[in-house]
Parts: C-alpha cells; structure tokens; sequence
C-alpha cells in the first residue's frame, strides 16, 4: 500500500438542496464531480500568480505533503510534520519564531500533528494528547495532557475551543466526536456522534476563511464533509464519487489485514484529502486510489456563485505535483496557497503559464522555499 499522501495526516453541475449560501443545519448535494479533468487551473481557473519568498535561516523544510499552513496574526504558520518544527513567518515571509522541540522535558513532545495561532500564542498539538501552548518567541506557558486521543484542533472565538476525536477509541464508543472546551481544554458540550471505524487516515479540521468561529470537518474516508460552528452541525457537504468512495464494507471491519485486503482489491476510489472553503468557493484536493495505491490528485473548485464546478488531475509521480505539493490554505481574496521549492521550477516552467516570469523574479535568493498565491478568477 503506498501511503505517500496519507502517512502524514495520520496522528456543480452542484446542486444544492436550498440556496447557493446554505442556512443553518442544511444539507448540500454536490454531485459534479469527475473522474477526468475538464478544466486547467493555470488556463481556466487562476488569474494570477504571487511569490513571497520565505527566509528560514538555516532551517530547511521538510516535505511539502508534511506541510500545513495557517494564517497567524500578521504573516502566517507553518507545521512540518517530517521534522517536528513550527515556522512562525511575518507578511513578508521573514522568519520571527522557529520551534523544534523534540524530547520528553517540558514543552518537548515527539511527534508534532498542528499549530495554531490564538492570541499572540502558539498551540501545538502534538503525540495525540498533548497540547502545549507556546509564547511568540517560542517559550512555554502551559502544557495540557488530554484523556482521548485528538485528531486536530480548532481556537473559536471567546476562550473557548473545537477538538475533533479519532474514531478507534474502542469499537461500542458512541462519543460525540466534536467536543468544545473552554481555555484550559476542560469539556464544556460536544456533538457530531460518529461509530467506531479503524481507518482514520486524513481526517483534520479546516477554517472557513471570512466565517469566524465556522470550521470543516474534513474525513478523508467518507463522503461526507461537516461544516460546524460552536454548537452544532451548521452544513453537512454530501459529495457524490460516482460510486468509488470509501467502501462501507472496509470502514465497518475491525482489523487491519481484512481493512488492507479490501482497499488493495478495490480498484478505485476517491476521497477528500484537503478542503478549504470562504464566500465564494469551495476549493478541494481529491486523491485517487488504484488497488490502494494513490495515484493522482484532482484540484477541484466549485464556485458557489454560479454553482459551477472545476477539476484538473495530477499525477502524484509528475512534475506539477512535484512542484506545487498539495494546496494548503485558500485566503479571502481567492487565492489558493501552495509551498513550492523553486529549485523543481525548470520542470515545470514551459507546463504552467507564469512561472517563467516567477523564476526571472526570484533568481539569486538564498532560499528556494516559497509560497505562491494563485487567485481564482479575474
């Protein structure tokens, strides 16, 4: 089984059932999806491309599908799964706090999941139960071992926090799986009831950009995606894979080997792997599996608007992939993130209109790390 894509987030036509800005406790059906590209997002879909250049010193990234981005206040957070490290970067990409703490002392953990920024903090979660909260210069104020295991973490407005809980914490564990605490991660109310199921690759939350306090529930494994607030439900996405999603039949076993035999004797299936939502679109990374192999990620946007619907397919083992990674964050003004490595540039340059002008711009920097900004639309 190869688990490239996955291993790192372990730890329309659209249609819609009411109107294109669903209201409260609604249900949204997406059935345009497709198994071939039908669009290019360099030639249909982005308008423009930006670079902010990032100084890390003498730091070096890890892999791009290691990566995740967050804004923070004023610049932006990175969290290197590969190498345990939190980057905290200003507006212009210069580096201000670098985090790597590795051990068993005090603020130290393992193996880092997320970062977040809340309040001039840095909040890590890290080894599953453990959250430690960081000063912006990367000293510690407080640590929290938690009880159950947590898939990720999201700071709401107020005092108070969403944590999303794993899944395998005991086959007849019926617990809501979205629990909101107040500062010191204590348990104030919870909802979202989900059974037990073993697999639990990519299952994480995403922010809904221009909605504070809303945030996705994102389960790689289902074709299901919650978009939830402080108390409840608010959306539920229900995506339509032309019947290749995640078999039920694996999702309901028990153990591995019979789980593994059925995901390499299916021989094909899609599933969501990033999501990112604001006002105006819906942007998803799939990724297609073949006899349990990924093989390519389809980047689809749906423009909530016009209720129109974009993909384009990469193979994981191409250039494109190679260079862009997956994407990581779409901001308010439509644009979606990328970490890119300008070194792989000469791969793909004559592929991807603009990124000639990006390499003439940028020839000479100490660093090849960027993040590329590419706006949907006009």
């Amino acid at each position: 089984m190869n688990t490239r894509y996955l291993a790192f987030f372990f730890s329309a036509i659209l249609f819609y059932a009411c109107n294109p800005k669903p209201s409260v406790l609604s249900d949204v059906y997406i059935d345009s999806f497709s198994e071939e590209s039908n669009s290019s997002l360099f030639e249909d879909v982005f308008s423009d491309i930006r670079v902010v250049p990032l100084d890390l010193g003498e730091h070096v990234l890890g892999s791009t599908m290691a990566l995740h981005v967050e804004r923070a206040e004023g610049g932006y957070l990175i969290t290197d799964r590969q190498t345990n490290a939190i980057y905290y970067l200003d507006q212009q990409g210069s580096l201000i706090t670098y985090l790597s703490k590795v051990g068993r002392g005090p603020g130290e953990y393992n193996s880092l999941q997320y970062c977040k920024y809340k309040d001039h903090r840095l909040i890590a979660l890290a080894d599953g139960t453990h959250i430690i909260e960081y000063t912006e210069k990367g000293e510690l104020v407080k640590e929290t071992f938690m009880e159950e295991d947590i898939m990720d973490f999201f700071p709401l407005g107020g005092q108070e926090y969403a944590l999303f809980l794993y899944r395998y914490n005991g086959e007849s564990d019926l617990e809501d799986r979205v629990v909101i605490t107040d500062s010191s991660f204590v348990k104030k109310r919870s909802y979202l009831p989900m059974t037990y199921q073993l697999f639990n690759y990519g299952s994480y939350i995403s922010s809904v950009t221009g909605d504070e306090g809303q945030f996705l529930c994102i389960q790689q494994s289902r074709p299901e995606l919650y978009k939830c607030d402080k108390d409840t439900v608010v959306t539920t996405y229900h995506y339509d894979f032309n019947g290749k999603e995640y078999p039920k039949t694996m999702l309901e076993v028990d153990d591995f080997e019979p789980m593994l035999d059925i995901l390499m004797g299916t021989p094909d299936i899609y599933g969501l792997v990033n999501v990112f939502e604001n006002q105006e679109y819906l942007f998803q990374a799939v990724c297609h599996l073949v006899d349990g192999e990924e093989k390519r990620i389809g980047q689809w946007v749906i423009d909530k608007r016009e209720m129109s619907s974009r993909i384009e397919y990469w193979d994981l083992d191409g250039p494109e992939f190679q260079f862009f990674g997956p994407p990581q964050m779409l901001t308010e003004n439509n644009e979606v993130v990328y970490v890119c490595d300008l070194s792989l540039i000469d791969n793909v340059k004559d592929m991807i209109p603009g990124l000639t002008k990006i390499e003439q711009e940028n020839k000479g920097r100490v660093t090849d790390a960027v993040l590329l900004f590419c706006t949907i639309g006009e």
